[in-house]
């Protein structure tokens, strides 16, 4: 969970610098989203290093589906590992889980640029119902029981397994991390927990939305600041100083 957690804040850093200002340009933000595909989004990116996102194919309209299916995958994915009726082992629970959620991690990663440098109205309206439904998906596997059973088992006898010092850190780091979320707690605080992570997942929304808001409704341009441009994109742009 912590790996898969560090996977989309990398993915997130590079695909922002790539962002450019051809998305959307292949297709309009007005389309239906029942025509929409989101197999762009779900799909591999090509190239090294975790790929190029291919920005001129996804539209806001493509992330509510590609959301849906890469949960399904996730959760699937997921499941296979907890429900494994062999005990647990470095290699078939924490090893394991590091392979999983990568179809997912493209897609939080793209959605992450668009909410962060592209949230257009359409973007924030997919935010706000979308934050508090990805919250507790990610709940649901954070604090599931049966899974910190598992990873608990194996914290437990690491040393006894002789785990070398890369599978003892990545054991420790990930039962530290389902006990941070709250998984060692009891079934009704685990309940709460995730219902206050949904609510401030909302709040979290609004209040990116106001801020947004408010930044859209005036900007304070310094001469200073200005002097950078050309004449002629001054000129263009009606900047050009006014001398009396």
């Amino acid at each position: 969970m912590a790996s898969n957690l560090s996977r989309r804040q990398a993915l997130l850093g590079t695909t922002a610098l790539l962002a450019t200002p051809i998305i959307g340009s292949s297709m309009t933000h007005a389309q239906n989203a029942a025509t929409i595909q989101a197999s762009p989004l779900l799909a591999p990116w090509p190239g090294g290093y975790g790929g190029t996102p291919p920005w001129d194919q996804f539209v806001p309209a493509m992330f509510p589906p590609a959301f849906e299916a890469a949960m399904v995958e996730r959760r699937a994915e997921f499941q296979a590992v907890r429900d494994n009726p062999a005990a647990p082992t470095f290699a078939n629970t924490i090893a394991a889980m590091e392979t999983q959620g990568r179809t997912m991690d493209r897609v939080q990663a793209a959605w992450g640029v668009y909410t962060s440098n592209l949230a257009t109205r359409e973007v924030q309206a997919i935010n706000r119902e979308w934050s508090p439904r990805l919250t507790k998906f990610y709940d649901e596997l954070g604090l599931d029981p049966k899974m910190f059973a598992r990873i608990e088992t194996i914290h437990a006898n690491r040393k006894k397994d002789k785990l070398d010092a890369q599978q003892m850190r990545l054991t420790e780091r990930t039962y530290r991390s389902y006990v941070r979320r709250g998984a060692k707690l009891s079934d009704a605080q685990r309940a709460e927990v995730s219902r206050l992570n949904q609510a401030l997942s909302v709040q979290f929304a609004e209040f990116s939305k106001r801020v947004l808001a408010d930044e859209e409704t005036w900007i304070v341009l310094d001469s200073a600041w200005l002097r950078r441009l050309t004449s002629a994109r001054w000129a263009s742009d009606n900047l050009a100083p006014r001398r009396t």
